[in-house]
């Protein structure tokens, strides 16, 4: 699906490129139900609070690793 590639789920680099992380912007609606979701989808346990973090922004979500091929497929599977 060539639509995958416009969802703004991006990855990241820092620390001089020891810590990837997967971002996922403009999120909107009910964002614990996402949260949730995408727990269930990359295989995250509800304990492990320092996996998915919720930006100060309110509308940004940051995900340890590279998953941005999961997320974009999960994301595209639901229609967005």
């Amino acid at each position: 699906n060539g639509a995958v590639g416009f969802l703004p789920v991006y990855s990241n680099v820092r620390v001089g490129g020891s810590k990837r992380t997967t971002i996922i912007k403009k999120i909107y609606g009910n964002k614990d139900i996402f949260l949730e979701e995408l727990r269930a989808v990359l295989s995250i346990s509800a304990d492990d609070d320092d996996a998915i973090r919720l930006r100060a922004s309110g509308n940004t979500v940051e995900v340890n690793g590279n998953r941005t091929k999961e997320v974009k497929r999960w994301l595209a599977g639901l229609g967005f």
